[in-house]
């Protein structure tokens, strides 16, 4: 059951890029390399301050197939490792909670720095994810260390990735693991194998 639950997240990240891929070869764009088009309209931008359903709908548009299948692989990895560890319902209110808190995040920073940014991709949530789990295993320190050195390595090679919405997803995923051990005072998942 929950690997059905986790492929039908990656499915809908699939449908999205197919959709978004579609449109644009109905302009006679390249679906994987220039999706540009349709994710301006679909994107998280400065557009997206008076229309706010992209705030739901960016993290299932990738830029291309590369964007696609990095942020795939890192949800299968991740989300598999929190549904083993939890439940589908912990799983789902991480990854949507952690796309709007993402969400809140890139609209901030369009809002207050660089209006001329487009934010797509499920990398937001997936942070919160990946937050969620190394707060999960104890392992903290493990976690804020890759964090900085992914984060460095964007920042070093002005890489145009979204660190702002990365940001916003791992807080999410942080502050959910601590508030269910505040709720709980302790441990209501199962333990890891």
């Amino acid at each position: 059951m929950n690997k059905i639950f986790l492929f039908s997240f990656i499915f809908l990240n699939i449908l999205g890029f197919y959709i978004s891929g579609s449109f644009n070869s109905l302009l006679g764009r390249d679906i994987f390399t220039d999706n540009s088009y349709f994710l301006l309209e679909n994107g998280l931008n400065i557009y997206s301050v008076s229309n706010l359903y992209p705030v739901f709908t960016s993290a299932f548009f990738h830029a291309n197939l590369i964007h696609l299948a990095m942020n795939m692989i890192a949800l299968y990895q991740f989300g598999n490792l929190v549904l083993k560890s939890t439940s589908v319902s912990v799983f789902f209110q991480i990854f949507i909670g952690s796309l709007l808190m993402s969400s809140l995040f890139s609209l901030l920073y369009i809002y207050f720095w660089d209006s001329t940014v487009n934010v797509i991709g499920a990398s937001g949530a997936i942070f919160g994810l990946f937050s969620f789990y190394f707060m999960y295993i104890k392992n903290f320190k493990l976690f804020l260390i890759q964090f900085i050195v992914f984060h460095a390595v964007i920042f070093a090679f002005e890489l145009p990735i979204a660190w702002y919405a990365h940001l916003g997803g791992a807080i999410f995923g942080i502050l959910y693991y601590l508030y269910i051990f505040r709720f709980f005072k302790k441990s209501p998942f199962q333990p890891l194998n």
